[in-house]
Formats: C-alpha cells, sequence, structure tokens
C-alpha cells in the first residue's frame, strides 16, 4: 500500500507541472472543450514520509485561482489501518503565510464539506449563480491564511477504505484531525509558530473543541518530555464556533422559543413540549440513536441529504423549511458547490483525481449516537487554558442564541460566575449595530443580528470583523448599552 502511495504521489508532482505549464484557471462547468484528463489524486503522506517536502508542496500547489489566489490541496493520510485520507485546500493569507495566524475552518452537518465555508460562506472565491467565480470582498484570507479541512473520513473528498473505516465519535474526529494537521505542519514547516485558531460552525462544535482536546493533550505531553518535543507542538490559541451544537440536552426548549417570536401558538408550543420532553428522557436514558430519530422528528437533526427526515414537527407548525434562518426564502445555492468541484477542470485543480465528493449520509449515520452526546467537559477544559468565541445568529431555529446562552450558564469553569454578571455591550462595525458582545474570563460570547447559523453566508462584513478581532486579541464590543 505505502509503495503505491508513493507511486501516486509522485504521478501527481508530474501531472501538476505538467498542468502548471497550460495555465488552467477552471470557471465554468461546462465548456465546449475536449475531455478533460483529471489526473490522479494527489497523495502527499508517502512523500512526507519520505522527508520530500518540496515534491510534496509542488505536488499541492494549484494554479491560481482568477489568476491571483494561491492555494495548496492534496490528501493526507490519517489512519493507514483504517484508510482513512483527508483532503485539504489550503490559502495564505493576503499579506502572506509567513506572520499570518492560521485558521483552520471546520464545516458542521455531520458530514458537510468544509469546501460549503469556503464558497457560500469565508473563502477568497465565491461562487456565482453562473457557477463561475469571482473574489469574495469579505474573505477571512484579509485575516489570516485559512485551511479547509474536509472532516471526518467520508466528508466531501475525503474518504475511509470501507464503511467501517469511518468515525463514530468526536474524539476520534479529533484524533485524525490532530494526525492531519501534524503533517500540514510538516509540508509547510514556516507555519508552525503562528498562531492557530480552530474555527466552525453548527456540528463543529463538537469537532471543534474534539480536535483542541486532541492538541492540548498532545502538547501537554510534549511539554512533560522536558521541552525534547516542543518543536512539535502547535501553537494553538483560541477556538472560534458559530451556533455551535454542543449539547442537545440543554437545546431543547424549542416550544417557548418559537412560541416567544410569533411562530407558533400556545398549542403549537405544548407539541413541541410533548415532544421535548420523551428526547430529554431518552437522553436521561443514554439511549443516543432513539433520542437523535426524536430529536430530527421535532426540528430536524440535520439536512435531508445528512439522513434528516424530510418533515418534522417544526416544519408541520409553522411551514417553514429553513430551520437555519427563519426569514430565508430561497437556497442561496447552498449545494451548487458540488456540482461545481466535480466538474472535470475543477478535479484537476485540486488534485483529487475521479474519486467520490460524497454527501453526508453515511457519515451522520455513523455519528448518530454522538450526536446526542454532550461536549461540556471539553468546553470546561478548554477554556482555561485557551480564548473561546461563542457566535449566534439572530435568526437561527436548530441552535438558537437563548438556547445557546442556557448551554453557557450550564458550563462550570473558572469564568462562570463573571460570565453571569459580566456587561453586555454593543458591538458595531462601521457604524451599524451588527450585534451585542459578552466577555467574561477568556470566553466572549456574542448574538450576531439579522444572521441565521451561516454568519459568514448572511452577514459576511460583520463576520470579517468579528474573526480579524478575535484572532488580533482585540475586545469584538468596545460601547455598552
Amino acid at each position: 500500500m505505502k509503495c503505491s502511495l508513493v507511486l501516486v504521489a509522485l504521478a501527481a508532482v508530474s501531472s501538476v507541472t505538467a498542468r502548471r505549464r497550460g495555465g488552467g484557471r477552471p470557471q465554468s462547468s461546462s465548456t465546449g472543450d475536449a475531455p478533460v484528463d483529471v489526473g490522479p489524486p494527489a497523495f502527499l503522506t508517502p512523500l512526507l514520509e519520505a522527508r520530500q517536502v518540496s515534491e510534496a508542496q509542488n505536488a499541492s500547489r494549484n494554479d491560481p485561482l482568477l489568476g491571483d489566489v494561491e492555494s495548496y490541496s492534496g490528501f493526507l493520510t490519517v489512519d493507514k489501518a483504517r484508510g482513512a485520507n483527508l483532503f485539504f485546500w489550503f490559502f495564505p493569507a493576503d499579506k502572506g503565510m509567513e506572520d499570518a495566524p492560521l485558521v483552520l475552518w471546520l464545516q458542521g452537518g455531520p458530514g458537510t464539506s468544509s469546501l460549503f465555508g469556503l464558497f457560500m460562506e469565508n473563502g477568497p472565491v465565491r461562487l456565482k449563480r453562473s457557477r463561475r467565480l469571482k473574489h469574495r470582498r469579505h474573505s477571512w484570507t484579509r485575516a489570516a491564511s485559512m485551511l479547509y479541512i474536509d472532516s471526518p473520513a467520508g466528508t466531501g473528498f475525503s474518504f475511509a477504505s470501507s464503511p467501517q473505516g469511518l468515525a463514530t465519535s468526536s474524539e476520534q474526529v479529533g484524533r485524525d484531525l490532530l494526525a492531519a494537521l501534524r503533517q500540514f505542519y510538516q509540508l509547510f514547516p514556516q507555519l508552525q509558530g503562528n498562531e492557530f485558531f480552530i474555527a466552525g460552525e453548527s456540528y463543529a462544535g463538537k469537532y471543534v473543541p474534539a480536535l483542541g482536546m486532541a492538541i492540548h493533550g498532545a502538547n501537554t505531553e510534549a511539554s512533560g518530555a522536558g521541552g525534547a518535543n516542543d518543536s512539535v507542538k502547535i501553537n494553538l490559541r483560541g477556538l472560534a464556533v458559530g451556533n455551535p451544537h454542543a449539547e442537545p440536552e440543554s437545546m431543547l426548549e424549542y416550544g417557548d422559543y418559537l412560541y416567544q417570536i410569533g411562530l407558533v401558538d400556545e398549542a403549537g408550543r405544548r407539541q413541541l413540549d410533548e415532544r421535548r420532553d420523551v428526547v430529554r428522557d431518552l437522553l436521561q436514558q443514554r439511549r443516543w440513536s432513539d433520542a437523535w430519530l426524536e430529536w430530527d422528528a421535532l426540528v430536524g437533526a440535520g439536512p435531508r441529504d445528512c439522513g434528516g427526515v424530510n418533515t418534522t414537527l417544526f416544519l408541520e407548525l409553522t411551514g417553514l423549511r429553513h430551520r437555519s434562518n427563519y426569514v430565508r426564502a430561497g437556497d442561496h445555492l447552498l449545494t451548487s458547490y458540488k456540482q461545481y468541484v466535480q466538474t472535470p477542470q475543477v478535479r484537476q485543480l485540486l488534485h483529487v483525481g475521479n474519486l467520490t465528493f460524497h454527501n453526508c449520509t453515511a457519515v451522520a449515520d455513523q455519528l448518530r449516537a454522538d450526536q446526542m452526546q454532550t461536549a461540556r467537559p471539553w468546553y470546561e477544559t478548554l477554556l482555561e487554558h485557551y480564548d473561546v468565541l461563542l457566535y449566534n445568529g439572530q435568526l437561527d431555529i436548530a441552535e438558537p442564541y437563548p438556547l445557546m446562552v442556557n448551554y453557557i450558564k450550564r458550563l462550570q469553569w473558572s469564568g462562570a460566575d463573571a460570565y453571569k454578571t459580566a456587561e453586555r455591550k454593543i458591538w458595531t462595525v462601521d457604524g451599524e449595530v451588527a450585534g451585542y458582545a459578552k466577555t467574561a474570563g477568556r470566553l466572549t460570547e456574542v448574538l450576531v443580528r439579522a444572521a441565521g447559523s451561516m454568519v459568514p453566508l448572511d452577514q459576511p462584513k460583520w463576520a470579517l470583523d468579528l474573526i480579524t478581532k478575535f484572532v488580533s486579541h482585540q475586545p469584538i464590543a468596545s460601547a455598552a448599552y
């Protein structure tokens, strides 16, 4: 297996070099050109194991997008026994990667590709309705280098050799991501000392702290070796999660919430409360999969292509399908990126060959029980050591702001009492009220106005301000009420 991967990776080096001479810049999903040879996938791990770092970096280098957007992509093998390989796409910061912080973006789902975030939310390019690319004005590369990883294996272009190789817990997802990060730093050793932040949204509320705990444990172990292993430590400084799915039991009061915003009447609230009680009883019995089924029927545990049901009590009572933003009428082209990345021109650019681009059903099925378990102990530990930003769009139904506050109040950490009495401040961007922020200890909690669960999609300018201040260690808001 190792030998074959080396051959594939070496072939990718040759293929990339040949393509670069041609200056390919994929734009449209349909052209009148002859069929495109997508080339082999670039498996970089064998080259890194052989200490052929320059060759690996060359194999991962992409032709510039739109003529000036530098990027790198390929596969990192994170578990040979499971045949688990994670796909990444890396964009250096606009000002250069040498001194900029590095942000890893993880999508939720579970099982949604991080390329959604890249194209639809915060990457340096966005996908237009015509399926052509355009520079994103409020790209997060203005604040940091951006690393997107399809995680876990079975998500997007990432894969395992069999269904049995897919992760069944967030802990395993964290371990795989740590293995990928270690190889990424081998690929770009100049980034080793840069500040590192983990970010994501929705179900990444489990992935982000899982990776944070894996890094924290590895760094602690390295420090315990008397400094001999300091070179392998990751300079983790903070974690940022939008509309986090972190503890379903704390976020079941949908009846009161939907009643208060006028989406259901008292009869609807009673129905929601009855279903809430069923879910809570199952959680207390630790019947995780059964609880997931009931929760899915309540508000929808995930997109329909992630194994979720076609109808929910929320839909029956409100007629609304977009639980991620209850004022959204259209789909914002939310799935168009899937077709785009599977075109031959883009496959060639990304060095993915003809490997499958997965929907999220298999991953969601494997993590069904995990979805209903709490990440509270992880957050409680991480809050003692790292900056944590939890932000919520005002219009989300799945993980609404008041229920996230319920979750935060249950956290047991050194800043818990300070949070309960912390002053809420108005956050403005260029004179506009973007939201409200509260800080206690290393925690900053933010409400983003007029946004749903995908804050960078709905409010890109404000989201850029938010992440820029966070990675720069600046206060989000300064003016009190």
